[in-house]
C-alpha cells in the first residue's frame, strides 16, 4: 500500500512537471510571436531598399501591403528591379486586345487628341502615360485608360521601328495581329510578339508603384536572358545574367535587398533560376564592397509558403490594405486578371489568392495566440489586422547560410563560373 502510495505521488510529480513545462513552453511560443510581430511593426527608416522580382506581380503578391509603410518615411529609398521580361503569362489573346484597340485609335486619329506627335515619340514624356492613366483610374474612365496604354504601346513601338510614321506604325500593328491569328494553337511566338508581351509587363509595374508616387527612375526591368520559353531554362550564366544585377548594386548602393525565396522544385522554375543570379551577384557585391549592415529579407507569394517557425517578422495587414491591393490588380495588371497559370488553390485572381493566403496566415497566428492579442491591443495597427505577411529577415551572414544548398547547386552546375 506504501508503494502504490509512492507511486501515485511519483505519477502526480511527473504529471505537474508536465504541465509546468507545458506552461512555460506556450509562454515561450507566445513570446516568440509576439516578437515576430512587433519586428513586423517596428520599420525601418533611412534605408536604401532594393525590391527585386523574378516577375512584375511578385512583389505586389508577397508584401503589397509593406511598402505603403515603407514608402511614408520620407528618409527611405525604394527601387524595384525586375530580373526577367515576364512575357509568358501575358496570353495572345489579351495583347490582340491592346493591338486592336492601338489599331483604332491610330485610324481614327484619338491617340494625338490633345497630345503632339513629338511628344509622343518622346521616351522621356513617359511619365505623361503613367499619370494620364492613374488620373483616368481617379475618374472611373475606362476608356482613358485605353488611350493612355495606346499611347504608351506607341511610344515604344516608335522607338522601336526608329519612325513615328503612324502608316508604317499601323502596317505593323496590323502585320503583328495577322501573325498572332495566325500562330498554331501552343506554338512558339516570335520575337516581336514577345517583346509587345514585355512592354505590357513593364508598363503594369510602373503603373503599380506611380500609386506610391514613384516614377520609372524608381524601376529597372533587366529582362536577363536566361527568362525563355523553353520547356528546359537555362541555369543564369554570370556575364549575361549575373552583371546587370551586380551593377545595379553597386549603383543603388541598398541597405536592404528583398529577394524571392522560394526552394528549388516549388512553383514557377523562374524563381529559383533568379535566386542563383541575385545570389551570385550578391555574393561579389559584398566581396568587393564590404557593405555594412546589409539585410536581405527574403520573401514567398502565392507559389510556395513559409512556414510561421521559417521567419522572424510579420506584418499586419489590415481590410483596407486588401482593398488597395485589389483595386490596384484588378486596374493595373490587366493582362494577369485571366493569367496563363492559375493556382490550383483558388479559382479567382492572383490577389485574390495572395489575400487568402495572408487571412489563413493571421488566423494560424490568432489560434496560437489568441484573437484577443489583436482586438484588445492599444497598437491600433494590431486592432486592425485581418491578416499577416511573413518575411525572413537576414543579415548577409544569415542569407548565405540559408541558401547553402544553392550554393552547392550553383558549384555542381558551375553555370556561373
Amino acid at each position: 500500500q506504501k508503494k502504490k502510495i509512492e507511486n501515485a505521488d511519483a505519477e502526480r510529480s511527473i504529471i505537474d512537471c508536465a504541465r509546468i513545462a507545458g506552461h512555460e513552453l506556450a509562454g515561450r511560443v507566445k513570446k516568440t510571436l509576439i516578437n515576430k510581430i512587433e519586428a513586423g511593426l517596428l520599420l525601418p527608416k533611412n534605408q536604401r531598399i532594393l525590391h527585386t522580382a523574378p516577375h512584375h506581380d511578385d512583389i505586389e503578391l508577397a508584401y503589397f501591403p509593406l511598402i505603403h509603410h515603407l514608402v511614408r518615411a520620407p528618409e527611405n529609398k525604394n527601387y524595384f528591379c525586375y530580373m526577367t521580361s515576364g512575357f509568358t503569362s501575358v496570353t495572345n489573346a489579351y495583347l490582340l486586345i491592346l493591338l486592336i484597340a492601338l489599331q483604332k485609335m491610330l485610324r481614327s486619329g484619338v491617340l494625338f487628341k490633345n497630345t503632339g506627335l513629338q511628344e509622343l515619340r518622346d521616351p522621356a514624356q513617359s511619365d505623361a502615360d503613367i499619370h494620364g492613366y492613374l488620373n483616368a483610374i481617379g475618374r472611373q474612365d475606362k476608356e482613358g485608360q485605353d488611350l493612355f496604354t495606346s499611347r504608351r504601346f506607341f511610344r515604344r513601338l516608335t522607338n522601336y521601328l526608329k519612325s513615328g510614321r503612324a502608316p508604317k506604325v499601323i502596317s505593323f500593328v496590323n502585320d503583328t495581329i495577322a501573325t498572332i491569328n495566325a500562330l498554331p494553337e501552343g506554338a512558339a511566338p516570335p520575337e516581336i510578339v514577345q517583346t509587345f508581351k514585355s512592354w505590357i509587363r513593364e508598363w503594369e509595374a510602373e503603373l503599380a508603384w506611380a500609386h506610391f508616387g514613384l516614377g520609372p527612375e524608381h524601376v529597372f526591368h533587366l529582362r536577363l536572358p536566361f527568362y525563355t520559353d523553353h520547356i528546359f531554362p537555362e541555369d543564369p550564366d554570370y556575364k549575361r545574367d549575373v552583371v546587370p544585377i551586380l551593377k545595379l548594386l553597386e549603383n543603388i548602393k541598398p541597405t536592404i535587398v528583398t529577394v524571392a525565396l522560394d526552394p528549388e522544385s516549388s512553383g514557377p522554375d523562374t524563381h529559383y533560376k533568379t535566386l542563383m543570379a541575385v545570389s551570385a551577384a550578391l555574393r561579389e557585391y559584398v566581396r568587393r564592397r564590404k557593405p555594412k549592415n546589409l539585410h536581405i529579407w527574403g520573401y514567398r507569394n502565392v507559389w510556395t509558403r513559409f512556414h510561421l517557425s521559417e521567419v522572424n517578422m510579420v506584418v499586419p495587414v489590415s481590410l483596407n490594405s486588401f482593398a488597395v491591393l485589389g483595386n490596384m490588380f484588378s486596374t493595373c495588371f490587366k493582362s494577369q486578371m485571366t493569367a496563363s497559370f492559375p493556382s490550383y488553390e483558388y479559382d479567382g485572381t492572383f490577389d485574390q489568392l495572395a489575400q487568402k493566403i495572408w487571412v489563413e496566415q493571421f488566423n494560424d497566428i490568432a489560434g496560437l495566440i489568441g484573437k484577443q492579442t489583436f482586438s484588445e491591443s492599444s497598437h491600433p495597427m494590431l486592432r486592425r489586422t485581418f491578416g499577416a505577411l511573413y518575411l525572413k529577415d537576414m543579415t548577409y551572414a544569415q542569407f548565405v547560410e540559408a541558401t547553402r544548398p544553392l550554393a552547392r547547386l550553383v558549384s555542381a552546375k558551375k553555370p556561373l563560373d
